[in-house]
């Protein structure tokens, strides 16, 4: 999941937020929408702001995002069918169908932070990389230390 994939807290509140994920992404091969409550979305955009973004900055300072292959995303187009317009290091330009893009194109998309790229994967590793998908299992110390990051019991 990508952290514009993630719904946002809104003035008029309300107790859930729809979201939606591209059939490329998801274990069943289909589009789906998802619900959240407020208190996670909250909880969601308090990691953002505070341990994914002390990693980010790490990250950049051990320059740990220089030799990646970075996609950034210069903007975002489309309503109901969004489109990431990005450039390359090489200043190839290009655009991904949020829905289509693949788990390993997701990884290449970053965005332009105050301090240098941001990956746009939401989920971070202590080394701000992101956190492969194979290491989301219940087996994984990886992902039992970055749930405990990010949800403390």
């Amino acid at each position: 999941m990508l952290t514009v994939e993630v719904p946002r807290l809104r003035l008029e509140g309300g107790r859930y937020y729809a979201g939606r994920l591209g059939r490329v992404v998801t274990k069943s091969r289909r589009a789906r929408t998802f619900y959240v409550s407020s208190v996670v979305v909250g909880e969601v955009e308090g990691y953002v702001e505070s341990s994914r973004a002390r990693v980010v900055r790490r990250a950049q300072a051990a320059g740990r995002y220089d030799d990646l292959p970075v996609r950034l995303v210069t903007h975002e187009s489309g309503r109901h069918r969004r489109i990431l317009h990005w450039r390359d290091r090489d200043g190839v330009v290009g655009r991904t169908a949020l829905s289509e893009a693949t788990v390993q194109e997701r990884m290449t998309l970053f965005t332009e932070g105050p301090a240098g790229p941001e990956p746009l994967w939401l989920w971070l590793s202590e080394s701000g990389l992101p956190l492969r998908p194979a290491s989301w299992g219940a087996s994984s110390g990886q992902r039992t230390t970055a749930a405990r990051r990010c949800f403390p019991p």
